[in-house]
């Protein structure tokens, strides 16, 4: 309780930071490094990095965006679901928003379930990641009052990590967004990322099923208004929903559940696995005591896990569920997954369905509960008694609704746009909302009014009327037009991958094909460096093929195939080919010597052994072979570069004494 009265606190002092630092008239408002004057237009080129996913996410597309909504660049996520690039940023174009689109996702198989955003606040913040905590955080300091800025994402950062922080370690990740990711601190942030995500997903899912319209999209936009309190309670600022926040707050619950003791379900079926292995794919050298079951679980986790397991209470008081609660408190910070799953099982999670099958059509009693709980730092919902029945009153003479607020005029293809008009009745009476001529790029919400949308091309759109009832009266805004402007063209830079084979056999064909595309459709060329001088390149389709000889045989390094859309250029890593020699053998025969030297005879009992010397030059025969049967009389020599050589023997007594050595022959090994 005292953590989470500090975030509200601390949003409180923001929002009030917001009221009494406006300008007087004619001063200017300081700026984000203290000049007195509006920050530099000046152009820097600026280097840009970071990691992308919930799960790591590789091809993905990042759009930059600067706080006017200019397209700065697109940047794309590697195979290390990691990006860097260099932009040309103006000083006034900060801070940059990031947008993530497209991609997929290594522990889903699929992309991403929901749009992620980051922010760069300052030029000095090289390192930018985008993943779930960083969509909420800017999301949420987006909702408080002067948008996103630095004072506002400090304000955003701890209260989302207090209240959905998943296990994410603040002494491992001090900074979801600038953090450098390393194999140190990757299992920590990827685990707690992907059970956030998780977390979303089951909670879209749950409300669609009620025949409600739901997208991870809208989970997190009413996370994110409802965080403007410090708490996700359905009380919150613009688009907090009670029912959403009751679902996130059960479904919480049973993901921690599983989290804690490494048993994450993703799409129904325990991912651990899948999770290590997306890890080992985007962190060479990452060491196996690096991988989830090396994540312990903080105080913040117990705490956020035994509050949300309380709160299913209010569904299901049954045993079971009181038994999770129990073990939840009685785990110790820095407990390993394998000491949490001797307490906390992968079946205890079967333990909570009952009440996350419930949640989503829970009446307004129950969700009220819900929420409150959580509100509470996990005390129990008490008892409801019986309302009494009240007395009945004159029906008051109705006051219609009184509706206001001015509706952007345009926005560029492709930009999200939202208007959120402001309603109010005297009489308390619910309000609900109507429109007329809605784009049909848009939706509307009846029950807040709220107009939002993605258009995907240029128009014009009339006479729309956005309407407010009572139930009795209604009024209505003045008809407004919204222009959609063309959206800027911004090239999506090719992709290429391809495993090409690091070895050849002399006078064996060789060839390699890589794998490229382009997003944008675009003819694709590709190029060569150091190519080896046996191969043949094709320029039209990047295949490198040919057929070494054997005075090819060494090592041909440093090859890069690069591919080009005509804007962008995408590079493979570069690789080596050795070309081996091509190998033979050849047989030596021979008739065993009867005499020594001086005329004596010489047994067959005698002779101990033969030695082979051979080479490729007469008179000149380095190697040798040893055959250390006296009685043989051929010999086969194997492993030898095919080709031409000189061979002369020896005979060897069973004292050691050595023969002169024969007279050169030729072999050809083949």
């Amino acid at each position: 309780m005292m953590i989470r009265q500090h975030m509200r606190n601390l949003l409180k002092s923001v929002v009030m930071a917001a009221v009494l630092t406006v300008p007087l008239s004619g001063c200017l408002p300081l700026d984000e490094w203290g000049s007195s004057s509006p920050a530099s237009s000046g152009v820097s080129d600026v280097v840009i990095s970071g990691s992308v996913g919930d799960g790591p996410v590789t091809g993905a597309t990042i759009t930059v965006y600067s706080v006017d909504g200019e397209v700065l660049g697109a940047l794309v996520s590697d195979s290390t679901a990691s990006y860097k690039s260099t932009l040309k940023i103006k000083g006034n174009q900060y801070p940059l928003r990031l947008v993530v689109s497209g991609g997929i996702d290594l522990v889903t198989g699929t992309a991403p379930d929901f749009a992620m955003v980051s922010t760069m606040l300052h030029p000095s913040d090289k390192q930018v990641n985008i993943n779930p905590f960083t969509t909420l955080i800017v999301m949420l300091a987006e909702k408080l009052p002067g948008g996103l800025n630095s004072s506002n994402v400090d304000a955003a950062r701890p209260v989302v990590l207090d209240q959905l922080g998943f296990g994410l370690d603040s002494g491992v990740v001090s900074d979801p967004i600038t953090t450098t990711i390393t194999s140190d601190n990757a299992a920590n942030l990827v685990k707690a990322s992907e059970a956030l995500g998780e977390m979303v997903r089951r909670t879209r899912d749950l409300i669609a099923a009620t025949g409600k319209s739901a997208s991870g999209d809208s989970v997190l936009a009413a996370l994110s208004g409802d965080l403007t309190d410090g708490v996700v309670n359905g009380l919150g600022g613009v688009g907090a929903n009670p029912t959403v926040a009751s679902v996130a707050n059960v479904v919480t619950g049973q993901v921690l559940v599983e989290a804690m003791s490494n048993n994450l379900r993703v799409g129904g079926v325990i991912a651990t696995s899948i999770i290590d292995q997306a890890l080992v794919t985007t962190h060479s050298g990452i060491s196996s005591a690096q991988l989830t079951d090396s994540v312990a679980i903080d105080a913040r986790m117990i705490d956020q896990a035994r509050i949300t397991v309380t709160a299913a209470q209010v569904l299901d008081s049954g045993s079971a569920v009181m038994e999770i609660v129990a073990d939840i408190a009685s785990l110790s910070p820095n407990s390993m997954p394998s000491e949490v799953e001797h307490v906390l099982p992968a079946d205890s999670t079967l333990a909570l369905d009952n009440a996350v099958y419930q949640v989503a059509t829970a009446g307004s009693t129950d969700v009220s509960a819900i929420n409150q709980v959580v509100a509470s730092g996990g005390t129990p919902a008490p008892t409801p008694t019986p309302t009494p029945t009240p007395t009945p009153t004159p029906t008051p003479v109705n006051t219609p609704p009184v509706i206001g607020g001015t509706p952007a005029a345009s926005v560029i293809a492709g930009n999200g746009y939202q208007f959120q008009p402001v309603a109010s009745d005297a009489d308390g009476d619910t309000l609900s909302y109507s429109i007329t001529n809605k784009p049909s790029w848009a939706s509307f919400s009846a029950a807040t009014g709220r107009l939002s949308g993605t258009p995907a091309n240029a128009g014009t759109y009339n006479g729309v009327v956005i309407m407010v009832t009572d139930g009795t009266d209604t009024a209505s805004l003045s008809p407004f037009s919204i222009v959609v402007n063309p959206a800027p063209v911004v090239n999506t830079p090719p992709v290429i991958g391809g495993t090409p084979a690091t070895s050849v056999t002399a006078n064996n064909g060789y060839q390699f094909q890589p794998v490229a595309s382009d997003a944008d459709g675009d003819t694709l060329g590709f190029s060569i460096t150091n190519k080896p001088s046996w191969a043949s390149f094709n320029a039209g389709t990047g295949r490198l093929s040919g057929t070494p000889a054997a005075a090819d045989a060494g090592s041909y390094g440093g090859i890069v195939i690069s591919v080009t859309d005509g804007t962008d250029t995408a590079s493979l890593s570069p690789f080596s080919i050795v070309v081996n020699s091509q190998t033979g053998s050849m047989n030596v025969s021979w008739v065993a010597p009867v005499a020594r030297a001086d005329g004596s005879p010489l047994s067959l009992s005698d002779i101990d052994g033969y030695r082979i010397y051979y080479g490729t030059t007469a008179g000149a025969y380095p190697n040798s072979v040893d055959v250390t049967d006296g009685s043989a009389n051929s010999a086969t020599v194997d492993n030898l570069p095919v080709g031409n050589y000189y061979v002369v023997m020896s005979t060897y007594d069973t004292n050691g004494l050595e023969s002169a050595q024969s007279s050169p022959i030729a072999k050809t090994a083949q």
